[in-house]
């Protein structure tokens, strides 16, 4: 669908608010879902046609005005939004925690984007759905909705309009961010190798000028930059020993939480604590430390709290 018209002739204030409402939450949806080619958000149009009244002439002026919406960079769900999905979908307990670990999956890739934390991305141990995993999942809670919406129209299906059009864009944008994903070739890098660090560059950098993320290129640049310094002959083992008891402190509470986020995000989420770097034949490689599960916790925690 190229364009869209909502017709306001009726004149009934109920049905118009309602219309209009309805053209901006399609709006929201589409301009998130549609990111690597803005040409796919179709173009939306109110229309009003002269009033018709009796004996009058059979051809009628219509008139159009185009409608303008503008989307940000910015998630529709919130984390604690999560937890009103159970009141949506009480009564299928697979089908509500399948929709949370979806949603929640988007919440970690949104942050890690956001936030400039792009290896996150590339981490094989990092889980990111695929488009037709999501898309089927958007159809069934479109489908959900409207069967409970529908199921008596003498009773309220008592739902939470607004989580649910949250709940309905999230999705969308998920869709649009893997499209993105796809478009800039990020993909799980090899385990125990990692990705280049002018390929984290090259890649992001396109990534980043799709979503319009252009202030967050300059401050990854000097971070990648900075990672080569790390590089020293030492053993992965001393590097995971090392880490492991850095996380032990912050957990025992013998180094300052709050000072190790600051940091995370400071370094692009490239923290000398959490990351392997190796030189080899090709460049320079970079990935974060393997085969500690409290590592990737940790920054899974840290990313849902700056959504």
């Amino acid at each position: 669908m190229s364009e869209a018209y909502i017709d306001i002739s009726s004149g009934h204030n109920i049905y118009i608010s309602a219309m209009l409402e309805a053209l901006r939450h399609f709006a929201t949806f589409t301009n998130l879902r549609h990111w690597v080619d803005k040409r796919k958000r179709p173009k939306l149009f109110i229309t009003i046609c002269d009033p018709i009244l009796p004996g009058s002439q059979n051809v009628h002026q219509v008139y159009r005005e185009e409608q303008r919406f503008v989307v940000f960079f910015e998630s529709p769900l919130k984390l604690n939004d999560l937890k009103k999905i159970e009141k949506i979908f009480f009564n299928n307990d697979e089908f509500k925690k399948d929709v949370k670990d979806v949603l929640e999956r988007f919440l970690l890739t949104f942050s890690a984007i956001k936030n400039n934390v792009p290896l996150y991305l590339f981490d094989a141990n990092s889980f990111i759905d695929k488009s037709d995993e999501v898309s089927k999942m958007l159809s069934n809670v479109v489908e959900y909705l409207h069967n409970k919406i529908t199921e008596s129209y003498r009773y309220s299906p008592k739902l939470d309009k607004s989580i649910c059009i949250r709940i309905i864009n999230a999705l969308g944008f998920y869709l649009g961010i893997i499209d993105v994903m796809n478009y800039s070739k990020i993909s799980p890098y090899e385990p125990k190798k990692g990705i280049l660090i002018k390929d984290v560059k090259d890649k992001v950098i396109e990534m980043y000028d799709k979503f319009g993320l252009t202030n967050n290129i300059d401050i990854l640049e000097v971070e990648l930059h900075k990672l080569r310094g790390l590089y020293k002959k030492i053993d992965p083992k001393l590097i995971k020993e090392k880490c492991n008891n850095y996380l032990e402190k912050i957990k025992n509470g013998k180094d300052s939480k709050d000072r190790m986020q600051r940091n995370f995000f400071a370094h692009c989420g490239l923290e000398e604590h959490f990351v392997f770097v190796a030189e080899e034949k090709e460049g320079t490689f970079v990935r974060y430390i393997e085969e500690l599960p409290e590592l990737r916790d940790t920054i899974k925690e840290m990313l849902l709290q700056r959504i």
